[in-house]
């Protein structure tokens, strides 16, 4: 036999619940209906063993949960899932190994009067035997706790778990089995959460750009607002991250590497800057020592005309003691990368002393470049 349910679910649950014999096993991630507590109750009473695996958290065993102690006291088995480590999310019950009903049905009240739901009832013998081997695995897996816990509605819930805490809490609240105001209380902790995370969550871009530009004569910054967030005129998409400015190594030479322009979106694909030779980087080739410096380049407005000037030189690395070779005869091979975050990774090789120098430079979020949200 196998059916299937959508109404009076829990009709058919305590009926099953009162026909049973032998034993029961219970698996359900939250259990607040007083109706089938009460089923399980007098199912104790009539020597049936019953074992039940619950999730431990503020839906269970918080200040409104069901009274479990009178279960532990008349002898019934209680495990927890910690709600944090696993969600244990199964709704299923088997009676006398011989009878199963699973399907998205909790046993709160929210499932009872607010949500559309089905189970499947079968007595198929194998079936049957796979549930059991499944809920003596959980209960394996879950734990039982000297005292019957008391669990605080925490921050983490309050964020995750808001609203089907309050649909239940409703729900409770409209069939009085919790006092109202009730959710007063929630709203005021989640406000609270709010506040608390606020205080310490990493400030967010909004959706606005300001693009400045520096006017070489007067030194004046000035900033227009965009919006929404563009880049060289072309939207930014939400979760793109696109250069603001140029990033560049420029060579004494008058050559410039360039990583990224101004409207790249990233992560760039690797640059590469062939083979240099000493006269690239450095004039002279003093102390044996090079230098490779970064430099970053934003608009300049020079009496209506947009020049690029950099605006902060960093150095990345730096080779000392390189062999006095004439300076076409001391070779370089360069790489840089900028990921979607900004950071810079950066690495040239020497070809005469085959050692390579890297280095990382993390490019700042509002200045270097820009996500969009």
């Amino acid at each position: 036999m196998i059916e299937a349910h959508f109404e009076n679910i829990r009709n058919l649950i305590i009926d099953n619940i009162r026909s049973s014999k032998t034993e029961i096993k219970i698996a359900v991630a939250w259990f607040t209906q007083r109706q089938l507590y009460d089923a399980v109750l007098d199912a104790l009473e009539r020597g049936v063993k019953v074992s039940l695996i619950i999730m431990k958290d503020f839906i269970n065993c918080g200040i409104y949960g069901l009274p479990l102690q009178s279960f532990v006291d008349r002898g019934g088995n209680l495990h927890f899932v910690t709600s944090r480590g696993w969600t244990m999310h199964n709704k299923f019950c088997l009676f006398d190994n011989c009878m199963v009903i699973s399907g998205s049905y909790n046993w709160t009240y929210s499932a009872e009067t607010r949500n559309a739901e089905n189970v499947i009832a079968t007595d198929d013998e194998i079936v049957c035997s796979r549930f059991d081997d499944y809920f003596n695995r959980l209960w394996e897996e879950s734990f039982a706790e000297g005292t019957i816990p008391s669990v605080e509605i925490s921050s983490e819930e309050v964020m995750q778990d808001f609203s089907f805490i309050l649909d239940e809490l409703e729900a409770m609240e409209g069939k009085e089995i919790i006092p109202s105001g009730t959710l007063n209380i929630l709203k005021t902790t989640k406000t609270a959460v709010d506040v608390a995370v606020a205080k310490t969550a990493k400030p967010v871009l909004p959706l606005l750009r300001s693009a400045e530009y520096v006017t070489k004569k007067e030194k004046i910054v000035e900033t227009s607002i965009l919006e929404p967030i563009c880049c060289n005129g072309n939207p930014i998409k939400p979760g793109e991250s696109v250069l603001l400015k140029t990033i560049s190594m420029p060579f004494s030479s008058g050559r410039e590497w360039v990583f990224g322009k101004q409207g790249d979106t990233l992560p760039t694909k690797y640059s590469k800057c062939g083979l240099c030779n000493a006269a690239d980087l450095v004039e002279e080739n003093e102390g044996n020592v090079i230098c490779c410096n970064l430099k970053k380049y934003i608009d300049e407005n020079i009496d209506g005309d947009i020049f690029e000037t950099y605006l902060k030189e960093t150095e990345l690395l730096r080779f000392d003691n390189l062999p006095r070779v004439p300076k076409n005869k001391c070779r370089f091979l360069g790489r840089a990368n900028i990921s979607k975050s900004g950071l810079l990774t950066f690495s040239v090789y020497c070809y005469n002393t085959k050692e390579t120098k890297k280095a990382e430079i993390q490019l700042v979020e509002g200045e270097d470049f820009i996500i969009g949200k």
